[in-house]
């Protein structure tokens, strides 16, 4: 299990309405999209999505596995309309409340063991992880990587008028 997208400060106006449910929120907005890269489904219940200041922001219910290479959107809050690209959609239980200056963001299995963890800014006067974008993410637009165990971070780059892609590959996954 891979985070390859964050989006902790949506773009200001009509485009920064990110969970299309025709209101732009600062806090609804923010996502978190977590691709499964490994060879097998794996059952997210129980599972849990924490940052600096809480440990679970997002408890994964009961629901179907998601599949390899299946791609699963964590929004803040609203009510996320659209395809996004097929992924399986949820709204974070206890919203997700990103920070853009800095923040330590953890996803954990079932049985509380840290599966990824990655951090930006000044992880929140949290220690950072291992996985660190050295700058805060008030940047109107997403962190973005490829799936692929590894796979540095960077900007995602502009796509049919988008500084995110929830839930689909961003043909212009980087600005490197």
């Amino acid at each position: 299990m891979v985070i390859t997208e964050v989006l902790a400060d949506p773009p200001p106006g009509p485009s920064g309405d990110i969970n299309a449910d025709g209101r732009r929120d600062p806090s609804e907005d923010e996502f978190v999209e977590i691709v499964n890269s490994g060879p097998a489904p794996v059952c997210l219940a129980g599972w849990t999505l924490g940052d600096a200041e809480r440990r679970e922001r997002h408890v994964f219910p009961l629901g179907r596995a998601l599949e390899p290479g299946g791609t699963l959107v964590v929004f803040g809050g609203g009510v996320p309309v659209g395809e996004f690209g097929g992924a399986i959609v949820q709204r974070a239980s206890g919203g997700l409340s990103l920070s853009n200056a800095g923040d330590v963001l953890t996803l954990s299995d079932a049985r509380d063991r840290v599966v990824c963890r990655l951090s930006w800014g000044d992880c929140s006067s949290s220690p950072c992880a291992k996985e660190h974008w050295p700058s805060g993410l008030g940047i109107a637009g997403a962190l973005v990587r490829r799936p692929e165990s590894g796979a540095p971070w960077g900007l995602h780059t502009e796509v049919g008028g988008s500084r995110t892609s929830p839930g689909a590959s961003a043909a212009g996954w980087m600005a490197e």
